[in-house]
């Protein structure tokens, strides 16, 4: 009896450290994690985000419209990316109090960022401490190019600075460098090649199989893809999370020469971009599924540059 009183009770302190182990280990992961995507945050984002916010806004307040409030939300939800949650909430309590204070017949709720709410222009649902922003599910862009298969086709905005889409593509190649896009969601494609010209905030990409992607972006966004190669020009790195055997090269990609020259001079004037900053930035990839910093992710490789063949689109 007291052998098995004694097994009974080893057994026991087994099970409870076993327990306290995977929960600390749990805890360090969520940590690490945290510190990760604190990381990536791109300070210089923030304080011209929150300049160009608190001027919009004190327009607002002298003269208010809903039309402007619209333009203030959509403002928002095109750079939701890169801000931290606290201040997503804080930006939307704002807009909500400056909705409350001057549209008393209007709930408050027709500004907030819910996916059940419906109003007159796109809204995005904020991430909160268990949920990332999902961009390409609850956003509808400008333009949507969609269900292209078996093709070469050169895409095309209504104009320069406008957000799109490009979803449920097969077996396609898919450019569109002529233009600067102010942001891209990419899902659900295969075996495509897709080239972009820059784009002026954040790259979405989620779902995709066997593509070969050309991103020149301030920040790229990388989920749930496997067997796909980027070619990547960032100001702040990649991001991946839930992918498989990926693979990142330096941005190599070459179309009309005084359509670059005169897009790269665009891009200092308004933006500060330079094409050194980002030149290197490919190497920097960070994975969210991935906290052993002493070990390099098995998830992603990086190609070697002398292997890197220069795209040319005509």
């Amino acid at each position: 009896m007291e052998e098995t009183s004694n097994t009974t009770t080893t057994s026991a302190e087994e099970h409870r450290k076993e327990y306290e182990t995977k929960y600390f280990q749990r805890d360090v992961e969520r940590k690490q994690k945290q510190e990760l995507v604190q990381e990536s945050k791109q300070i210089e984002n923030q304080d011209v985000f929150w300049k160009e916010f608190n001027q919009r806004k004190s327009q607002l307040v002298q003269c208010f419209s809903n039309e402007k409030l619209q333009e203030l939300q959509k403002f928002v939800n095109s750079n939701v990316y890169y801000l931290p949650n606290y201040d997503i909430r804080k930006v939307q309590d704002e807009i909500k109090d400056l909705a409350e204070k001057n549209s008393p017949t209007t709930k408050a709720t027709k500004f907030s960022f819910s996916k059940k709410s419906k109003p007159t222009t796109p809204v995005m649902t904020p991430p909160t401490p268990t949920e990332e922003p999902r961009p390409i599910e609850s956003y509808t862009p400008k333009k949507v190019f969609k269900n292209i298969t078996e093709t070469v086709t050169h895409l095309e905005l209504e104009q320069d600075g406008d957000d799109f889409r490009i979803e449920h593509c097969t077996n396609s190649s898919l450019y569109l460098v002529n233009q600067m896009g102010s942001a891209s969601f990419i899902s659900h494609c295969n075996q495509c090649v897709i080239a972009l010209g820059p784009i002026t905030s954040s790259v979405w990409i989620e779902s995709c199989t066997n593509c070969t992607f050309y991103i020149c972006s301030q920040q790229i966004r990388i989920h749930k893809c496997e067997n796909c190669t980027f070619y990547v020009w960032s100001k702040s790195g990649s991001i991946i999370e839930d992918c498989h055997g990926l693979l990142f090269g330096p941005y190599a990609l070459q179309y009309n020469t005084t359509t670059q020259n005169e897009q790269w001079k665009q891009l200092e004037a308004q933006y500060n971009w330079t094409r050194e900053q980002g030149q290197h930035k490919w190497r920097e990839v960070k994975d969210f599924n991935w906290i052993k910093s002493n070990q390099k992710s098995p998830h992603f490789d990086l190609i070697d540059e002398s292997k890197v063949s220069l795209l040319q689109i005509n």
